[in-house]
């Protein structure tokens, strides 16, 4: 490999995308995160915490939470719904879930 071909890679391997997409990896690799993005991606129309803390035999606040993490990284959006939100995965399912 050339040397300016390295430096490519190098700059590749370090770059903000790079940055960002590890991120991505190590918010979903918490395997609740994971659990609860499969759970909304088999359920698109959204689910409520209490739905998901019960799915998962979880707390609520646990949920809560792993949510708030999820929502901070652009992996969910939440519309109100009375007193509750219903959560809504924004990840695309093919990359995650093929």
């Amino acid at each position: 490999m050339t040397p300016k071909g390295m430096l490519q890679l190098k700059k590749a391997a370090f770059n903000r995308k790079t940055k960002e997409k590890l991120n991505r990896l190590r918010v979903i690799s918490g395997s609740g995160r994971f659990r609860i993005l499969v759970l909304l991606h088999e359920q698109p129309e959204g689910l409520r915490v209490t739905e998901i803390a019960e799915i998962l035999r979880a707390s609520t606040s646990r949920v809560s939470h792993q949510m708030r993490i999820l929502r901070k990284n652009g992996m969910v959006s939440s519309s109100p719904n009375g007193r509750e939100k219903i959560y809504v995965s924004k990840v695309l399912g093919d990359t995650i879930f093929a």
